[in-house]
């Protein structure tokens, strides 16, 4: 992904104080995280653009309050923003799916694709609600839970659905919940933000998250987990899930019956059928001299 060098989105406002002020270095860039509006651009706020103080050795002088000493020289850099301008949009789309690296079977899920799906009779139902959540596009609302068996295409579905909204230019992404979980535990190095990782699950366009049910949840887990998929309950962003549990099950954990409720709202489809990955390990090439497997 393409990124520029600063890693603000708004001019500063005062957010900076006169002692972190002048402890900025000649050339670097500052500024403030733009406020997060739901359905957004989760990069620049909205605002199409990415602006920076870049800190001068002389020239005009700008106030970054709120002291007298919060003055310095500056002069104001804009870029279209990458994410949602410009032509690196559809690269930094991918990058943020989730999907980079990803196998099933044998094949990237970044090349799965819906209209290549060739459903068994357990996963018509499913194909069809899939469907109606893409009619939707480019803004989906809908909340959407498949829900079956291991190894009966849940995963393959989701990764279709991300590759769809990418094809239509919305920002999509794929987890898992124990995804969602490790990537805020990395946080508490104190590294990175936890809070900005949070904003990010919380404010984009599309939330997938496969094994919603594959995790212990403790209180704190139990309450981040909740927490995020709430918030975009909350904001009418789609938030289309998976499970090997049905709805019954899941409605056991007072967090997963929270969901489930939420969830129910939408579609909510069982995937029936045998375990195809056994089939699928039998079709893949052979290492050694490119003819299936078995």
């Amino acid at each position: 992904m393409t990124t520029w060098p600063w890693n603000i989105a708004a001019i500063a406002d005062g957010n900076l104080i006169g002692a972190e002020l002048r402890a900025i270095e000649v050339g670097a860039m500052v500024g403030c995280q733009p406020e997060m509006v739901p359905g957004a651009c989760t990069n620049c706020g909205g605002r199409e653009f990415m602006a920076a103080w870049r800190i001068e050795i002389n020239g005009n002088r700008h106030y970054f309050g709120p002291g007298w000493g919060d003055w310095r020289p500056a002069s104001l850099q804009t870029q279209p923003c990458p994410v949602c301008q410009g032509s690196v949009r559809m690269e930094a789309l991918q990058d943020i799916s989730g999907l980079g690296g990803l196998v099933l079977d044998g094949k990237a899920a970044g090349s799965l694709r819906l209209d290549a799906f060739r459903p068994e009779t357990g996963q018509v139902d499913a194909l069809e609600a899939c469907r109606r959540l893409l009619v939707e596009l480019p803004s989906p609302r809908t909340w959407a839970l498949f829900f079956g068996g291991y190894g009966t295409g849940k995963t393959h579905l989701l990764c279709c659905l991300v590759n769809a909204c990418l094809l239509m230019d919305v920002a999509a992404r794929y987890t898992t919940a124990e995804g969602i979980l490790r990537s805020l535990r990395a946080t508490f190095d104190g590294r990175h933000g936890t809070e900005a990782i949070r904003q990010e699950l919380e404010n984009i366009r599309v939330l997938v998250v496969d094994e919603i049910d594959r995790v212990k949840l403790s209180d704190w887990a139990g309450e981040t987990l909740f927490g995020i998929l709430n918030a975009r309950y909350t904001h009418g962003l789609a938030t289309w899930c998976a499970t090997n549990k049905a709805p019954n099950e899941l409605e056991a954990s007072e967090v997963y019956g929270a969901l489930v409720s939420r969830l129910s709202s939408g579609e909510m489809v069982a995937i029936t059928g045998d375990d195809m990955r056994p089939m699928a390990q039998t079709q893949l090439p052979d290492r050694r001299d490119g003819t299936a497997a078995g």
